[in-house]
This record gives structure tokens, sequence and C-alpha cells, in this order.
């Protein structure tokens, strides 16, 4: 089969940054194994609920107690200064990704994107409000014109 040029450099494209997620992934998993967690946020999430309400309706890409098409997962890994997320489609065809820094005052946490595979995305501020209750970790903010609520649940080797 002969693909023409562009569907063959987006493919190679996804392959490159699939790996350099991946690769990410792997290098805070391991370093974060060998340091202590000094931050209730520090560590390796797992997103269990995500819900996206807009001014005229509700969307539950993700209820709680179901889990993403295909046994699919989405990773929010933060180090002490940064984070890292990552999700790819059921048919492998799209990934999410994203990371950058991220601050915490009190009860805030802003996520500055610096990279995203939404470009509009990059150099923006996020500020949610959080809180941990027992391993699940509860984020909510306002993206443009929708609020995201998102839940994830420690991941524990």
């Amino acid at each position: 089969m002969h693909l023409d040029r562009f569907t063959s450099k987006r493919i190679h494209m996804k392959r490159i940054a699939l790996a350099l997620l991946l690769g990410c992934i792997a290098g805070v998993a391991g370093a974060q194994s060998s340091e202590p967690v000094r931050h209730p946020l520090e560590g390796t999430w797992e997103m269990v609920s995500q819900t996206i309400i807009h001014p005229d309706r509700v969307e539950y890409p993700l209820k709680m107690g179901e889990s993403l098409p295909g046994n699919r997962r989405q990773i929010k890994i933060l180090t002490a200064s940064h984070f890292a997320f990552g999700r790819q489609s059921e048919d492998g065809e799209e990934i999410t990704a994203g990371g950058g820094r991220y601050e915490i005052d009190g009860t805030r946490y802003t996520e500055i994107i610096e990279y995203h595979t939404s470009a509009p995305l990059v150099g923006t501020r996020i500020p949610f409000t959080w809180r941990v209750e027992d391993d699940l970790w509860h984020h909510s903010g306002q993206i443009g014109t929708f609020r995201l609520e998102e839940v994830y649940r420690r991941v524990r080797e």
C-alpha cells in the first residue's frame, strides 16, 4: 500500500510524539520511585472522571466507575515543578498530550501549558481549584467557554 507523502509524514510525527511522551512518562515514573513525595499532588495519576460543562449543555466523556473505550488510560504525572499528561484514541489515530510547569498556592493549582497537541493552549495559564481525598485528586477550572471538572486516582506501584 502506497501512502502519500503527507499521510506518511503525519504517521511518522505521531510515532515520534508518542515515543517522546512515553519516554517522558517512563523517566518521570522511574525517578519518582526513588524520591519521596513532597506534595500531595506529586506522583502518577489516572483519570477516573471527566465532566465538561458548557453554557448550554453538559458532557460526560468519562463517568466515575466507567473506563475509557478500549481499555485506554489518561495518565497525568506531576514532579516537584512540572506536569505531563497523555491519552491515545482507541484506534490509535489520535494522541492528546500536553504538559509544562505548574504552580500551587493553597487550593489553587495552575497549569502553565508549554506544549500541547492543541496549539492554541500553548502559552496559556489554566487555574484550577483542587483537593485530594484519600487517593482521589479532584480539580476544576474554567477553560475558555467551558468548565472542566476532573477526578484522578493515584497510581500505586
